[in-house]
């Protein structure tokens, strides 16, 4: 055996599941199938967004995590992290094995000679490594301890939702396309305390945070009082470059931590 031929061998091996998908059309063709998607005909769907929901329809996925996953195997979200990264897109999930539940990965791989007659890529799926776990394990105690967390890219004034209040996704709560807008609104919509409200709107100005960052890329913090629900709280709004971060990419992250009503 070639030394070429042990690599792909160990590749496989590895991989439980193994799809070819049409990054326009969302068609897939199945190389390598999971036997209880099999079994519960997950593997009849011809299209992988039909694929995805037969698997969370069947149970496979934790309930708690059904939301993110469809969100990131929907194929307009692929479509634009594949044109971001040019490369790979990797994603973890919980699984069910056997009568747990334990974390899963998957990654998007974009052929190098990506042109108009290569419009396909991998999808590749493996139970977690243990350090995948413990950065899932982390993001879920993150996720218990700060109220809404986003991605931000303040290149594009564009945004990711990690996690967030449901309610605040309304517009009503100035939800936009931009995280420069949705800031702004959400300030002078009456969210924001009124003795806070120009600290707040310097501090998420997109421009001085781009200005900011590019001289520390230190954490930066902002406490302020907002409304939850009926009552004043104070919150605690941290910003931190992400290991993405650059000068053409100025991706950030940003967590906001309930301190507690004011009495």
């Amino acid at each position: 055996m070639t030394e070429k031929e042990l690599v792909l061998n160990a590749l496989w091996t590895t991989m439980s599941k193994v799809i070819f998908c049409n990054i326009e059309t969302g068609e897939i063709k199945y190389v390598k199938n999971l036997p209880e998607e099999e079994e519960t005909g997950c593997t009849q769907a011809k299209t992988l967004g039909e694929h995805v929901r037969k698997v969370a329809a069947a149970g496979y996925v934790y309930k708690a995590d059904v939301e993110g996953y469809l969100k990131h195997v929907e194929l307009d979200y692929l479509q634009e992290k594949l044109r971001e990264h040019k490369g790979s897109v990797v994603y973890s999930y919980r699984r069910k094995d056997g009568d747990v539940y334990s974390w899963f990965s998957y990654e998007i791989v974009k052929p190098k000679n990506d042109s108009s007659e290569n419009q396909w890529f991998l999808f590749l799926g493996k139970r977690a490594d243990s350090e995948s776990c413990l950065m899932q394990d982390t993001m879920h105690m993150l996720s218990i301890t700060y109220h809404k967390i986003l991605r931000i890219n303040l290149t594009s004034d564009s945004y990711e939702i990690i996690k967030t209040y449901e309610e605040e996704q309304n517009p009503e709560y100035g939800i936009s396309d931009t995280i420069s807008a949705w800031f702004r609104n959400f300030a002078l919509r009456g969210y924001v305390h009124e003795d806070d409200l120009e600290a707040y709107l310097l501090f998420t100005e997109i421009g001085s945070m781009r200005k900011r960052f590019a001289e520390s890329k230190d954490k930066q913090e902002l406490k302020y009082r907002r409304l939850i629900g009926k009552k004043i709280h104070w919150v605690s709004m941290y910003l931190i470059p992400s290991t993405l971060y650059a000068k053409e990419h100025e991706e950030i992250m940003l967590f906001i931590r309930d301190l507690g009503e004011i009495e």
